[in-house]
């Protein structure tokens, strides 16, 4: 039975934050691509794949790094348990920085990782973050839209 689609929406609840060295005078989202999974099928052995991507724009970009980090979401269940929600059922999804889901897309902490840029000097720059998104086979779970919500923090 072919279930209805599971969405993950970024909210652009930005954090952006300055370090002491800082690597650029300003960052920010420019763009977001939605993770859209389409229709869930519990039975499909290869679970549900998807990507985004998240596009950052930096102005006066110095000799250093710019660091964009995930949160877990609105609905984890603690660590990197992250989950996508319709009402009171959940499905189990993950984040990763590659396509082989070798990377957990964090903060770098427990086991995630974060994504760095480094470059020169630059006034104007723009990058894209890919995202991939994955969700395991065999949750049955009732039909409906499952999304989550994720912050991102851009460290420069």
């Amino acid at each position: 039975m072919k279930r209805p689609l599971a969405i993950l929406f970024f909210s652009l609840a930005l954090f952006a934050a300055r370090s002491a060295g800082a690597a650029a005078l300003w960052c920010g989202v420019q763009n977001v691509t939605p993770l859209a999974f389409g229709v869930y099928e519990p039975g499909n052995i290869a679970g549900s794949e998807s990507h985004a991507t998240l596009t950052v724009s930096c102005i006066l970009t110095l000799w250093g790094s710019v660091r964009v980090e995930l949160d877990a979401g609105s609905h984890s269940t603690g660590g990197w348990n992250r989950h996508l929600a319709s009402g009171s059922s959940r499905l189990a999804y993950q984040l990763y920085l590659d396509p082989a889901r070798t990377q957990i897309f964090g903060d770098g902490t427990g086991g995630s990782n974060a994504y760095v840029r480094s470059g020169g000097l630059q006034l104007l720059s723009r990058f894209d973050v890919d995202i991939y998104g994955y969700i395991p086979p065999g949750q049955y779970v009732p039909g409906g839209t499952y999304t989550d919500t994720i912050q991102v923090r851009i460290i420069y």
